[in-house]
């Protein structure tokens, strides 16, 4: 057995697809978070981890060598909530850990916690946070940065850019979510909209590349501190809605209705520099968006 992991927000988003991968590739899991891992092959230990008090009963001095912690609370969220799980959150996790502290430590962070989306985007750009989101994801890696350096487990913080993949559950809190609310939106009105200027620039990351990654990150042991995570190059949103566009023509047999706003013109130089984290692991920055667009028609047609 590779080892035991304890993973925080396993029923998420990035949580799915990451489980998933750390099952697959042998690893003994343990899910904490609020609702119960859909698999028995997972160890649920529900807790809202908010609560220091449940999670430290749920913790109870057990040992993982590698703690994988993705659960956050999202950016349309407000400040007290923010802070309350992704700072707070952090913090009680930590504590519940002390007593036996993992081997590694991964913490997923978001670009959100640079101050200045333009231009090149690297590891040492400032970075103290876009709103409150950004502020409270840059104190939750402050506090995993110094309990582990305190500890000698080796740490890894991950600022994640823009993700995307089709959910590995209906129920998955991820429909706003530009591609996300993109594909939904097709699917039950054959019609998309894009509010901002179509030549707007993401930088969008495979969900199955984040997980490669998570799993690169634990069996390589020369990777340590943060690191930026995306596809190191940038998309127009316009790109994107035509790539779901392309996929709903295909899975349907019928066009699909883009409404878009005129091009601004004037949208920023902007390249999110990910050759830090690319030199230690090789992963898949190629286009997905037709494949998952699919992959979310059947699961919307499925849970219809």
């Amino acid at each position: 057995m590779p080892g035991k992991v304890l993973i925080t927000g396993a029923t998420g988003y990035v949580g799915g697809w990451v489980t998933e991968a750390l099952l697959s590739n042998g690893y003994e899991v343990t899910a904490l978070g609020r609702r119960k891992y859909p698999s028995e092959k997972v160890t649920s230990l529900i807790v809202d981890i908010a609560n220091r008090e449940g999670v430290d009963q749920a913790i109870n001095g057990q040992s993982f060598d590698i703690v994988v912690h993705l659960a956050a609370s999202g950016e349309r969220q407000g400040d007290a909530t923010l802070d309350e799980i992704n700072t707070g959150g952090t913090i009680k996790l930590m504590k519940a850990l002390h007593s036996n502290p993992p081997k590694t430590f991964i913490y997923l962070s978001s670009i959100k916690v640079y101050n200045s989306l333009s231009g090149v985007v690297n590891e040492a750009s400032y970075a103290e946070g876009i709103g409150s989101y950004g502020y409270t994801k840059q104190r939750a890696e402050r506090w995993a940065l110094s309990h582990c350096h305190g500890w000698g487990s080796r740490v890894v913080v991950l600022r994640l850019s823009n993700a995307y993949g089709a959910p590995k559950h209906v129920a998955v809190n991820a429909w706003k979510l530009l591609f996300n609310d993109l594909c939904r939106s097709a699917y039950e009105t054959g019609e998309i909209t894009l509010k901002s200027p179509p030549d707007t620039p993401l930088d969008m990351i495979w969900l199955g590349s984040v997980a490669d990654v998570i799993f690169g990150v634990i069996a390589n042991k020369e990777v340590s501190e943060v690191y930026n995570l995306g596809a190191g190059k940038s998309i127009a949103i316009g790109e994107v809605a035509k790539a779901v566009a392309a996929a709903y023509q295909s899975y349907f047999g019928r066009d699909l209705t883009i409404n878009m706003p005129e091009p601004s013109g004037n949208s920023p130089d902007f390249t999110f520099d990910c050759s830090k984290l690319q030199s230690l692991i090789k992963y898949d920055t190629d286009p997905h968006f037709e494949e998952e667009a699919i992959k979310s028609f059947k699961l919307l047609e499925a849970n219809a």
